[in-house]
């Protein structure tokens, strides 16, 4: 099984490029020594220095927009180390599990480098912010009563976090920040499409949905204040800051004509940490921090606080006057997956809250993508804007469901059971 052992860096200006290689290198002594010949008698220009190592070092490079660390989860045991060239300092950076040190570029062009060579440097593993705390008299809201929110989106909440635990656990830069910080609105809000994995399908190439070295690749909107119904999400990963900026809209709304004893609500979001802010003509008052993404699992109150400003008012439907029962059998029918059908029933404010068991068995995220059959059950994949969430749903198990025909519901690409199929 092929695996990634070694990932590389080059920093240059606004420019950061990375490779790995896709099987197990030789050590970092004979490494080195590969790196240092390509290094030897060049001049110190950096683009001259970047193009010789991109052609000299056999690897699939690529433009990202941020740094990975691997080490720190589990999952960076398969790395062997990191190497990162920093072009601007004139450094190269050796880092591994339990050690990273430096050696300067400058000398590397003069002669061949050991790993003697290489000094200690303290590292400071930052995570994605400390937590902090406001003082003040805190306002002690009243969430509304949303089981079937909580039980679906807060599920789905607390997965990505779980997912993509390798990028919120370190420091991560802005563009990164607001990729994850927008997914977690598109999933309260439930602006996200269900694609349906059905049938069978044999794949080329398998792996993880998200490694460890992965970035979001979706693309983001840049705007830090984000509209939900008639509240607000506000990004930043200070929450003072997001105080701030909170203060500086409710004004403006003030000078365009909202009125003054009208309070506007608004959610303070890190990533780490969620703030409920509620701003009332020139009055402002805030929530205590609820942790979100940390060391543990979200906060019920993150979750609700998140899910309180991403509320909508519904009109009341004709449906909403059956029993539960129905409703379900409604939404069971209309749809092709238990994930669906409890994402339109969150859209439509009917049906029970999904209790993540179909008959008898759990539905659980999968981490892998595998070969399918056509008894394979279905698999619910979370996409944002036509690209993938890392987020995918299947009960486990063998399912005797015949699959004939394709349909659209919404935002939910299904395909409907041949008849005579009994769900």
């Amino acid at each position: 099984m092929s695996f990634l052992s070694v990932l590389l860096y080059i920093v240059h200006g606004t420019s950061l490029r990375r490779g790995y290689e896709m099987r197990k290198p030789p050590d970092d002594a004979i490494y080195l020594e590969l790196f240092s010949r390509i290094l030897v008698g060049r001049d110190g220009c950096p683009h001259q220095l970047l193009a010789a190592l991109e052609q000299g070092i056999n690897v699939a490079w690529e433009d990202v927009y941020d740094v990975v660390n691997p080490y720190g989860d589990r999952r960076g045991n398969a790395f062997e180390s990191v190497w990162t060239f920093d072009l601007d300092k004139g450094l190269v950076f050796l880092t591994k599990n339990d050690q990273h040190s430096s050696a300067s570029l400058g000398l590397a062009r003069e002669r061949l480098l050991t790993l003697d060579d290489f000094v200690p440097v303290d590292i400071v593993r930052q995570p994605l912010q400390a937590d902090q705390d406001i003082p003040g008299l805190y306002w002690e809201p009243e969430f509304d009563y949303m089981p079937r929110e909580i039980s679906f989106l807060g599920r789905i909440i607390r997965d990505f976090g779980h997912t993509w635990r390798h990028v919120l656990c370190r420091e991560i830069n802005t563009t990164t920040f607001m990729k994850l910080a927008y997914a977690i609105i598109w999933i309260s809000k439930m602006e996200f499409t269900l694609l349906e994995r059905v049938g069978f399908e044999h794949i080329s190439q398998g792996g993880p949905y998200v490694k460890v070295i992965d970035l979001p690749s979706w693309d983001t909107p840049d705007a830090n204040l984000v509209p939900a119904g008639s509240s607000w999400f506000v990004l930043t990963q200070d929450i003072y800051k997001g105080l701030e900026l909170v203060r500086g809209h409710a004004a403006r709304q003030a000078l365009h004509g909202r009125s003054t004893t009208e309070s506007i609500k608004y959610a303070v979001l890190t990533l780490r940490q969620v703030v409920l802010c509620k701003a009332s003509g020139k009055c402002l008052s805030w929530t205590r921090p609820e942790k979100l993404f940390h060391d543990s699992p979200a906060t019920d109150a993150a979750i609700s606080m998140i899910l309180t400003i991403s509320a909508i008012e519904r009109k009341p439907l004709t449906i909403n006057t059956l029993p539960v029962e129905i409703q379900d059998k409604i939404l069971r029918q209309a749809t092709v997956s238990l994930v669906a059908s409890s994402k339109l029933g969150c859209e439509l404010g009917i049906g029970s809250p999904f209790s993540w068991i179909e008959r008898g068995v759990p539905i659980g995220i999968q981490e892998r993508k595998t070969h399918r059959s056509e008894r394979s059950p279905v698999e619910s994949q979370l996409v944002f804007n036509g690209v993938g969430s890392g987020l995918s749903y299947k009960r486990d198990g063998s399912s005797q469901t015949p699959i004939s025909s394709i349909q659209t519901l919404g935002s939910v690409s299904i395909l409907l059971p041949s008849p005579g199929y009994i769900h």
